[in-house]
């Protein structure tokens, strides 16, 4: 046996939790090899040291704080977990509704102007990316005024712009939707 293995196996050595064949082999390293002595040596003096050692306990109530951060910890896992999965479903939400939306948008304004988009898609012809992409930069131009126009704000005598109003909305909906979440966080410190 060389000292590589009989390192990796001196702490089991030393305590007595080898079988016999392995026992017998280090206790040939151990007297053919001064090293191994050495290694054994300083094994079975910690050993001692550790074993001769006064006992140490707790503080009082230690386990219980111990605990206590555990639960506090999993509480917050938790509550992550539930705020993600949330998320998640108020994004799908938020895309299904905006897809529903420009779908019944581009419809009615469709129907209405007499644009000929949609028949234009299900014709399928060479100019049908052009004939929806005109269309859907007139409704942006459109869009974008709309946005762009000032709206009075009655109680602090202001006017904004109509986006600034309602990118404060969606902010608004995202923090009342995360609220209690948000709270538990701001609680638990």
């Amino acid at each position: 046996m060389d000292y590589r293995e009989f390192e990796q196996h001196v702490a089991d050595y030393v305590e007595g939790a080898l079988e016999i064949e392995l026992r017998r082999r280090m206790d040939a390293a151990r007297t053919a090899d001064p090293a191994c002595e050495e290694l054994a040596a300083v094994h079975e003096k910690i050993l001692a040291a550790l074993e001769n050692t006064a006992q140490v306990s707790a503080p009082p109530g230690l386990a219980d704080k111990i605990m206590a951060e555990a639960r506090r910890r999993e509480q917050l896992v938790a509550a992550e977990q539930k705020a993600f999965r949330r998320g998640i479903g108020l994004g799908v939400a938020a895309a299904a509704v905006m897809a529903g939306s420009l779908a019944v948008m581009l419809w009615t304004v469709d129907f209405s102007t007499g644009a000929g988009t949609l028949d234009a898609l299900r014709s399928g012809g060479d100019s049908w990316l052009t004939t929806a992409s005109t269309t859907l930069y007139g409704w942006i131009d459109g869009a974008g005024v709309a946005l762009n126009r000032n709206v009075n704000l009655p109680l602090v005598e202001r006017a904004v712009p109509l986006y600034m109003v309602l990118l404060s909305s969606m902010a608004s909906a995202v923090l009342a939707w995360f609220r209690d979440e948000i709270m538990a966080v701001v609680d638990s410190f």
